[in-house]
């Protein structure tokens, strides 16, 4: 088929491909499931080779997939284990339509947030309860590694920290699952049957820098909160006073230097406001 310039086709198409619901519509010939504005075109759409366009639509279901396979080497095989690897394309492709406005650069980011949420969406299903967990500390790796800034600077004396301003550089974040993900994570790669994990509440600060590559370590409640409070906006005093308490100064200033020697948090400077 040979598309005019001017056609309505190419448009009619791409809506076809992103609506599976409009394909089915108009395989079985229900004029009464389409939108009137297709309806309008029923002349055009005539002209669809409806066989086809399924073929495509399947292969962009995989390949929407396949483009972040190395973001989520164990959640997505483990999802495809459960749903069928055509099964969880499709249901993924009728869950997220993505943008036309995503930078090239930013496809394989806006993808894997959409397969995080997809996710969890399964997890609520109860089949896979850790899938969504699963999916997001593969996505806080990718983003340690992709959002990565400067190796932080060394730092001085404990002593000279009471008026820092400590802030995880770009890419490391702290998040909280229900589930150990980290070892979900091994047993999965491994090929270990995980069965039915016991939720386990699993604090994790994840991280990356040239000369040690991806760091993850794991957090007890106490040094999760200090860390989650050190956004740049707060001097390692006010974290003590107000997360963690006097008693604890020196243990807040110890966790605080060795992350920072660690290349995990820099410091702003009180100068810069």
């Amino acid at each position: 088929m040979t598309v005019q310039r001017g056609s309505a086709m190419p448009a009619l198409i791409a809506r076809l491909l992103v609506e599976p619901d409009l394909l089915d519509a108009l395989e079985r010939h229900d004029t009464d499931a389409l939108p009137s504005e297709l309806v309008a075109e029923l002349d055009t759409l005539s002209a669809v080779d409806v066989r086809g366009l399924r073929t495509y639509q399947k292969l962009l279901q995989l390949k929407r997939l396949e483009v972040i396979e190395a973001i989520f080497p164990a959640s997505l095989p483990a999802a495809r284990g459960q749903y069928g690897v055509d099964g969880l394309a499709a249901g993924f492709w009728r869950f997220y339509r993505q943008p036309d406005t995503v930078p090239v650069h930013d496809i394989h980011r806006e993808v894997a947030e959409a397969w995080v949420r997809y996710a969890k969406l399964l997890s609520g299903e109860g089949i896979l309860a850790w899938l969504g967990d699963l999916g997001g500390y593969e996505l806080m790796r990718f983003r340690a590694v992709f959002d990565a800034g400067p190796v932080a600077p060394l730092v001085g004396p404990p002593q000279m920290l009471a008026d820092a301003r400590p802030v995880l550089i770009s890419g490391a974040s702290v998040a909280a699952f229900a589930f150990d993900v980290p070892g979900l994570r091994r047993s999965l790669l491994d090929a270990h049957p995980v069965g039915r994990p016991e939720p386990r509440v699993t604090r994790l600060l994840s991280w990356y820098r040239p000369d040690s590559g991806l760091n993850t370590s794991r957090l007890g409640a106490s040094a999760a909160a200090v860390l989650l409070a050190c956004d740049g906006s707060r001097t390692v005093g006010h974290i003590v006073d107000t997360v963690a308490g006097p008693a604890k100064r020196d243990q807040v200033v110890e966790l605080v230097r060795r992350l920072a020697l660690a290349g995990a948090l820099h410091f702003r400077s009180t100068a810069t406001g």
